[in-house]
């Protein structure tokens, strides 16, 4: 039997989809029990409660040495490095299998805790692996539709397929989007500019309990640190003149799901703090940005505020136009709500936009080419000041030279937009068959109107959609 083992070991594989889980014998576990009863079906005799579907590890639909091999390796927690590619997509693939293969909890619930994960490069080669990874599903629309994303806490901060070190990553599952690339082109956009940070993201593969569940996008969360939104952070201590005026990172988002939050008095905006989290921050501090972020609008809608434009002393007028002209340019229809906008302040600083975020619903959509999707109404918001940031004829000047100085980056887009369609087009492919958007899932299966095109049409209908909106905010800056 050893020998057999080793010559095993030694055999280099391709597979198509790891499927079966690997616990042939039912007992919750892989062990070399399984391997043991795998090995005695090849050889003709079958074991009591053998489970056929668990022991087709590579999910070919053969029981044979190949699954045998991998199975080793899942036992062995990859020490023996030996590259099994489950989709031959040419993507990064995304092992994750969690304790007794328990499904994943939800966004309200703990977080599961001593899960692993491995992280493979599209050449075979181990990027990452642990086995203390803590996982739940995030989002809030997101997590109610059938393929879930999830939020990814490692045991300390680590690189991630050549991305900056932090414990916490995102799987988006872009469902809603037929192409994929929604968020991944918007964040390109948001590069173009001069905003602080933009999360960077990876497209993978991702393997869950044995079984491919698709194309994912792993990314950088939005987290105050070095590497991301890279804002002083703050300590329950730091309630002095200087140190309480930061950092604090915002959300305005609708859903009002933080423990902390304020709605701001003078727009009635929904304003989340994300940081500092409820661990830290300390009554003093939610009177410090609550306050400030008062005394913002109080200024920016006084009847003199044009003369005296106090506004622009609270808040940073350049992060501004960028974030306006991301999500213009994506015609992104969440943040008019407002969803998913963020904002932050460093220690002695002015408010600032972005980071940018949440992209992949009714995005880049034909009927939003020729008009200023972020700047309409709902609710009396104003898109969260810009109606009548618009107004201002010096905000009005800033854009018009930001405009020139990004416009042939922009022009780039379409261009980056092919060059990923090219290469996730085999994993898409796969993922629209396991997840297809049908009419049953209700509005988010058909928002963005392109759930019925190939996915050639998909793209190319939303590089139409972006080149027609340069087009036309171009000619309205010019006349602005």
């Amino acid at each position: 039997m050893k020998k057999i083992f080793i010559l095993l070991l030694m055999m280099t594989v391709s597979l198509n989809l790891m499927a079966g889980s690997g616990d042939v014998d039912g007992d919750g576990k892989r062990t070399l029990k399984d391997v043991e009863f795998i090995t005695q079906y090849i050889m003709g005799e079958t074991p009591n409660e053998f489970n056929e579907e668990a022991a087709d590890v590579n999910g070919d639909t053969f029981i044979n040495a190949s699954d045998i091999v991998i199975l080793l390796n899942m036992i062995l927690n990859n020490d023996i490095v030996l590259w099994v590619h489950p989709v031959k997509t040419g993507l990064p693939v995304v092992f994750i299998n969690t304790p007794g293969g328990k499904a994943i909890p939800k966004k309200t619930e703990s977080w599961m805790e001593k899960v692993s994960i491995q992280v493979y490069n599209p050449d075979g080669t181990i990027d990452y692996k642990d086995d203390s990874l803590s996982i739940r599903q995030r989002g809030n629309l997101t997590a109610t539709l059938p393929k879930k994303p999830y939020a990814l806490k490692l045991n300390k901060s680590s690189k991630l397929l050549g991305m900056n070190k932090h414990k916490r990553w995102c799987l988006l599952a872009n469902w809603i989007d037929r192409t994929l690339l929604r968020n991944d082109a918007a964040f390109q956009i948001a590069r173009q500019t001069a905003l602080d940070w933009t999360p960077t993201g990876k497209f993978v593969e991702v393997m869950l309990n044995g079984k491919h569940v698709g194309n994912y996008y792993l990314c950088e969360q939005v987290r105050v640190n070095k590497n991301r939104v890279n804002i002083t952070e703050m300590k329950k201590e730091d309630v002095t003149e200087k140190t309480i005026t930061g950092g604090y990172l915002l959300e305005v988002d609708v859903a009002y799901d933080e423990v902390n939050k304020f709605t701001s008095a003078k727009k009635s905006l929904p304003y989340m703090i994300k940081s500092p989290d409820e661990d830290v921050l300390q009554p003093a501090q939610k009177k410090y940005i609550t306050d400030y972020i008062n005394k913002m609008e109080e200024l920016l809608y006084a009847d003199n505020w044009l003369k005296k434009r106090g506004y622009a002393d609270m808040m940073d007028i350049g992060s501004f136009v960028d974030n306006w002209f991301v999500q213009e340019l994506a015609m992104n229809s969440e943040s008019r709500y407002p969803k998913s906008t963020y904002m932050f302040k460093d220690r002695g600083g002015k408010l600032k936009a972005g980071p940018v975020w949440d992209f992949d619903y009714e995005t880049f959509y034909p009927s939003k080419t020729t008009k200023f999707n972020a700047s309409f109404n709902y609710k009396n918001h104003e898109h969260v000041y810009y109606e009548r940031l618009l107004q201002d004829p010096q905000f009005v000047a800033e854009v018009k030279k930001r405009w020139d100085a990004y416009k042939e980056g922009f022009g780039q887009i379409p261009a980056y937009i092919r060059e990923m369609a090219a290469y996730i087009k085999a994993s898409n492919e796969l993922d629209i068959a396991k997840w297809p958007l049908l009419p049953e899932y209700g509005i988010p299966a058909t928002v963005n109107g392109d759930q019925n095109m190939t996915f050639d049409e998909a793209v190319e209908r939303m590089i139409s959609c972006y080149e027609a909106k340069l087009a036309w905010m171009n000619e309205q800056i010019k006349n602005m």
